[in-house]
C-alpha cells in the first residue's frame, strides 16, 4: 500500500473518479481540521495563563505560534514526526490516568470554577443517566441529543489518521490493521472509564455548569492542561502530516489539473514537503478568519462520507468475488462493511441533514468533473470487477434456445481489411445495439504469429476507443486465411452473444488495384480541375500528422502486417480536398484507364475518395490490405462466403466503401450533413419479394431491416438521408401486373413490418439489348470496359470446353442469365436511378455449388459482381442465411 493512506485504498477500489473525489474532501476536511486543533490549543492556553485577555486576536496568535511549531515538525519529516509524537502520547496517556485516578479516589471538595466533587456516588450515577438538557449558547438554544452526539463526534475522526501513514510504514498490510484496531478498542475504553468516572464523581449542575470540572478535581489542574494542550497540539500535527499525504497522493495520481506540483517530495525519505506548507496555509488562513463553527458541522459530515466510502469499497469487492481480495481480519465479511456504510451516512444525515447534502452536492460535483476529466488509470478497481461479475451472470442467462424473431438485431463481425475505412463506423451504426466484432486473420506459424496478433489486438483497442467503436477485436492466426477465417466463424462471440451478420470487404484481385489505381490518377486530373489542392510525397503528407488525433497516430510496421491498424494519415481530419492545402502529383498517363461517368454523387465523394487514396499511394500503403495479404485467391473468398450461409449466417459483401461519406466525420460541411435529397436505396429484384414476407425471414426482407436500423434507428443518419425502395418487375411481370398494384403490395408488407420509407419507386427493367442502345444515347462514350472485356475474353477462352457454372442471377425474372454483360446491363440500370445514392442495399447473387471448390467457378463468380457494383455508391450485397425469423408480427 502506496503513500495517501485511506484515498490510495479507495482510489484503488473505487477508480479515479470516486476515489478522487473523496480524496480531494478528505484532504480539506483534515487541513481545516488541523486549524481546529490549533485553536484548541490556543484557547485553553489563553483561559488559563491569559484568561484577563479576551480578545480575538491573542487566540489567533497562540493558534499561529502552535501551527509554526507543527510546520516546523511536519517539514522535518516522518522521522522527527514519531520522535515528538511520541512523547506527547505518553503525556497525554499519563495526564488522563492521573485525573482519573484523582476522581476515584480523592476526598469531596469544592471546585474553584463553581460545583462539587463530591466522590463516586451511586446517586450520582442514577441522576446523570437521565438527559437534563438545558439552554447553552454552544447549542445555539436549547440542547438535545443530536447536537450533542455532533459535538462529542469530531473526537473519533482521527482514527485514519494512521492509515494516512501508510507511505511511510515498514509494513503497512500489517501495521494499519492492527494500529488502527488498537487505538479504536484504547480510546473506546478511556472515552467509556471517563464518562464512568464524571457520572459518579459530579452532580448533573456541577457537570452542566463547570467544563472545566475534571481539571479542578485532579491533584493539579496543571496536569489535565498539559493532557489537554499536547493533545490538540498532537492532534494538529497529525492532521497535517497526514493531509499533506493524501494531497501528495492526490498530485501523484494527476486528479486535478494543479495538483501534480505537489506530488513532487524530498530527495530522502520522499517527504512532501510543498504539500505540507499547502497545508499549514489553509489551516493559517482559517485561523485569521476567525469563528469556524459554522464549518465543524461540515467537516464531521465529510469524514462521515469518507468512512461511509471506504466501507463501501469494502463491500463492493467483496461481492465482486475479486479472488485477491483476502483480508485478514477474520471477522470482516460483506455484511458488516455494508452496515457500516449505512451507519455513517445515516449519522451525517442525523449530525445535520443540511451539512449531510452540502457534503454530498460537494461529493458530486467533484465526482461529476472527474467522469469527464479523470486521467486514464489501469489500476485494476472494482468496476471491472463488478462489470464482470454481473455480465457472466446475464450472459449465463442469455439463452439462445430462447431467442424470438422481434428481439432480432445484427451482430456484426467485420472482417477488416482496412481498419480506418469507413465500412468499420457503417458497421458500428448497422450493429445497434447488437455485437460488433472486428475480426481478422494472420497467416502463419502460430509460434511466430501470435505476438503480433495480440500486439494489433491490443492497438485496435486504443484505436476502438478513440473512435468511440462499440467493438472488440478478434484477431486470430491460421495456416490459411480460410482456416483463421473458420475459427473466427465457430468461436466469436459468448453464449447467446455471438455474430448473425459477417461483413466482407469485397475482394480486389492485384489486376483490380491496379485499375483503381489509374481511375485514382484520373480522380486526380479531375479534382485539378475543380481545385488546386494537391499532395506531392509521404514527406508533405506526414508534415500534417502533427493537426490529427492521437486514433489516428496509431501505426504498425506496413511491411510486416499489411495496413493493420495503420490510419489513412488524414481521414479524420481531410474529409474535402477543397480544405487541404499540400500539392498531390499523380502519373503523367490516364490513357489505359476507362472514363468516367459524369454524377453529382461521384462529385460529391470525389475529395474524400480521392484524399483518402492518395495517401495510400504516396505511403506505399495502398496494396497492404489485410484482406488482399491473407488471401490466396478469389476461390477463397468465395469458400468464406459459401461457409458464412452454410452455418446459417447472414452475409454482406461491401464495395466502393471508400467514397463512402460518413455523417459523423462531416461536421464542418454542413451542406453535406443535410442534403437530404442522397438516399439510401434498397433494391427488391426477386419476383417473390413482396408476395408475401412468410415467416418474416429471407433476403428480401433482410435488406430492408439493415436499411431501416440505419436510416431509422440511427440518429445521425435519419436527420440526413430518407429510405427508398425500389422494386424492379421486368416487362413479362409489369405484363401481368399494373405498377399501382405492385407499389400497393409492396406498401402493404412494408405496413405490416411496421416500416416506415420515405419512397417506393417501381421500375421495370428493359431487355438487354435495348437497355444497350439506350446507355449509347445517353452517355455515348462515357464508360469504356476495354481493358476488363480483354481480361474476361481471355479468362473465358482460358475455360473455354469447362463447363463453368454462372452464378445464379435472379435480377430479371424468367430468364436464365449467365453472362457477365448482364451484369453489366442491371449495373448501368441501378446507376442510372442510384448513383446519387448515399449507399444501396442489393441481393447478392447465388453462386453455383462449384464456386467454392473451382477457381474458375469462383473467378468467374467474382467478375460478375464486380460488373454489377462497378462505379455504384457504397454497395451491399445481402444473402440471408439465418433459419430464423428477423421480425415478428407480435408486440
Amino acid at each position: 500500500m502506496r503513500g495517501g493512506g485511506s484515498y490510495y485504498m479507495m482510489s484503488r477500489s473505487l477508480g479515479p473518479e470516486l476515489g478522487g473525489a473523496i480524496g480531494c474532501l478528505f484532504y480539506a476536511a483534515f487541513a481545516v481540521g488541523s486549524c481546529f486543533y490549533a485553536v484548541g490549543f490556543a484557547t485553553e492556553v489563553q483561559e488559563t495563563w491569559f484568561s484577563h485577555h479576551k480578545g480575538p486576536w491573542l487566540l489567533r496568535g497562540i493558534a499561529s505560534v502552535a501551527l509554526l511549531f507543527v510546520l516546523g515538525v511536519a517539514l522535518m519529516g516522518a522521522r522527527y514526526f514519531t520522535k515528538i509524537n511520541v512523547p506527547l502520547f505518553i503525556i497525554q496517556f499519563a495526564a488522563t490516568w492521573i485525573a482519573i485516578g484523582s476522581m476515584l479516589f480523592g476526598s469531596p471538595k469544592g471546585l474553584a470554577h463553581g460545583g462539587e466533587f463530591t466522590g463516586p456516588k451511586l446517586d450520582n450515577f442514577l441522576h446523570n443517566a437521565n438527559p437534563h438538557y438545558m439552554y447553552d449558547k454552544g447549542c445555539n438554544g436549547m440542547c438535545n441529543t443530536n447536537i450533542v452526539f455532533s459535538i462529542i463526534f469530531p473526537a473519533a475522526t482521527g482514527i485514519m489518521e494512521g492509515a494516512n501513514l501508510s507511505g511511510d510504514l515498514a509494513n503497512p498490510m500489517k501495521s494499519i490493521g492492527k494500529g488502527t484496531l488498537l487505538a479504536l478498542g484504547a480510546s473506546a475504553i478511556h472515552y467509556v472509564i471517563l464518562i464512568g468516572v464524571f457520572s459518579f464523581g459530579f452532580d448533573g449542575h456541577t457537570l452542566r455548569m463547570n467544563p472545566t470540572a475534571m481539571q479542578d478535581a485532579t491533584v493539579s489542574e496543571y496536569i489535565v492542561i498539559a493532557g489537554v494542550v499536547f493533545s490538540s497540539l498532537s492532534s494538529s500535527l497529525g492532521a497535517i502530516f497526514g493531509g499533506s499525504r493524501v494531497l501528495q497522493a492526490l498530485g501523484r495520481d494527476q486528479i486535478l489539473p494543479f495538483l501534480p506540483f505537489f506530488a513532487k517530495g524530498s530527495k530522502q525519505g520522499n517527504e512532501p514537503r510543498r504539500a505540507v506548507i499547502f497545508s499549514w496555509f489553509i489551516a493559517q488562513c482559517c485561523v485569521m478568519i476567525g469563528d469556524l463553527d459554522v464549518l465543524a458541522p461540515l467537516i464531521s459530515s465529510i469524514f462521515c462520507l469518507s468512512y461511509a466510502m471506504t466501507n463501501l469499497a469494502c463491500f463492493l469487492v467483496r461481492v465482486a468475488g475479486t479472488p485477491n481480495f483476502r483480508p485478514k481480519f477474520h471477522y470482516f465479511n460483506q455484511y458488516t462493511a455494508f452496515a457500516g456504510f449505512v451507519l455513517n451516512i445515516a449519522v451525517m444525515f442525523y449530525l445535520n441533514v443540511w451539512y449531510a447534502l452540502v457534503s454530498i452536492i460537494l461529493f458530486s460535483a467533484l465526482l461529476l468533473y472527474l467522469v469527464y476529466h479523470a486521467p486514464e488509470t489501469s489500476w485494476g478497481d472494482v468496476r471491472q470487477a463488478i462489470i464482470f461479475h454481473q455480465v457472466r451472470k446475464y450472459l449465463l442467462k442469455l439463452d439462445v434456445r430462447k431467442t424470438h424473431p422481434k428481439n432480432w438485431r445484427p451482430s456484426v463481425m467485420l472482417m477488416v481489411d482496412d481498419i480506418n475505412s469507413p465500412l468499420v463506423d457503417f458497421c458500428n451504426y448497422l450493429k445497434k445495439g447488437g455485437l460488433y466484432v472486428l475480426g481478422a486473420v494472420l497467416v502463419g506459424d502460430f509460434n511466430s504469429r501470435n505476438q503480433p496478433a495480440m500486439a494489433i489486438s491490443n492497438r485496435w483497442l486504443s484505436l476502438i476507443e478513440a473512435k468511440k467503436l462499440k467493438a472488440f477485436p478478434q484477431v486470430t492466426v491460421g495456416s490459411t486465411a480460410l482456416a483463421g477465417y473458420q475459427n473466427l466463424l465457430m468461436l466469436s462471440g459468448l453464449g447467446a452473444m455471438t455474430p448473425n451478420t459477417i461483413v466482407l470487404p469485397f475482394f480486389e484481385s492485384p489486376n483490380e488495384r491496379g485499375r483503381m489505381k489509374r481511375r485514382l490518377s484520373h480522380l486526380g486530373s479531375k479534382l485539378g480541375r475543380q481545385t488546386s489542392v494537391s499532395v506531392s510525397a509521404a514527406d508533405e503528407v506526414k508534415a500534417n500528422d502533427d493537426d490529427l488525433d492521437d486514433a489516428d497516430r496509431f501505426r504498425s510496421n506496413a511491411s510486416q502486417y499489411g495496413s493493420i491498424g495503420t490510419p489513412s494519415l488524414s481521414s479524420q481530419v481531410h474529409n474535402s480536398a477543397a480544405t487541404a492545402s499540400a500539392k498531390i502529383t499523380t502519373p503523367k498517363s490516364t490513357a489505359s484507364m476507362p472514363p468516367m461517368r459524369d454524377s453529382p454523387r461521384i462529385e460529391r465523394s470525389l475529395s474524400v475518395y480521392y484524399t483518402r487514396m492518395a495517401e495510400r499511394a504516396a505511403l506505399n500503403d495502398f496494396s497492404g490490405s489485410l484482406l488482399g495479404k491473407a488471401l490466396r485467391d478469389q476461390q477463397e473468398y468465395v469458400a468464406m462466403v459459401e461457409y458464412a450461409l452454410t452455418m446459417d449466417k447472414n452475409v454482406i459483401l461491401a464495395r466502393n466503401f471508400d467514397s463512402l461519406f460518413v455523417p459523423a466525420e462531416q461536421a464542418d460541411e454542413p451542406t453535406a450533413h443535410h442534403d437530404l435529397s442522397l438516399t439510401i436505396d434498397v433494391w427488391l429484384t426477386s419476383e417473390k419479394a413482396t408476395s408475401s414476407w412468410g415467416s418474416f425471414s429471407g433476403t428480401p426482407l433482410m435488406l430492408i431491416q439493415l436499411a431501416a436500423i440505419i436510416v431509422r434507428k440511427t440518429e445521425t443518419w435519419s436527420q440526413r438521408t430518407k429510405l427508398r425502395v425500389c422494386r424492379v418487375v421486368n416487362e413479362e411481370y409489369a405484363n401481368r401486373h399494373h405498377a399501382r398494384e405492385e407499389r400497393l403490395n409492396v406498401k402493404r408488407l412494408l405496413d405490416d413490418a411496421r416500416i416506415d420509407v420515405d419512397e417506393i419507386v417501381i421500375l421495370m427493367l428493359p431487355d438487354c439489348e435495348e437497355q444497350q442502345e439506350r446507355s449509347k444515347a445517353q452517355d455515348a462514350g462515357a464508360r469504356q470496359r476495354k481493358n476488363k472485356s480483354n481480361q474476361n475474353g481471355d479468362a473465358h477462352a482460358e475455360h473455354a470446353g469447362r463447363s463453368i457454372q454462372p452464378p445464379h442471377f435472379p435480377y430479371q425474372i424468367g430468364v436464365d442469365l449467365c453472362e457477365q454483360r448482364d451484369f453489366e446491363h442491371f449495373n448501368s440500370f441501378v446507376f442510372q436511378h442510384s448513383s446519387d445514392s448515399y449507399a444501396v442495399f442489393m441481393e447478392l447473387p447465388e453462386m453455383s455449388k462449384q464456386a467454392a471448390k473451382s477457381s474458375a467457378d469462383a473467378d468467374l463468380y467474382m467478375e460478375c459482381l464486380r460488373a454489377l457494383t462497378n462505379d455504384l455508391p457504397p454497395t451491399a450485397l445481402v444473402a440471408s442465411g439465418a433459419r430464423d425469423g428477423i421480425m415478428s408480427r407480435d408486440m
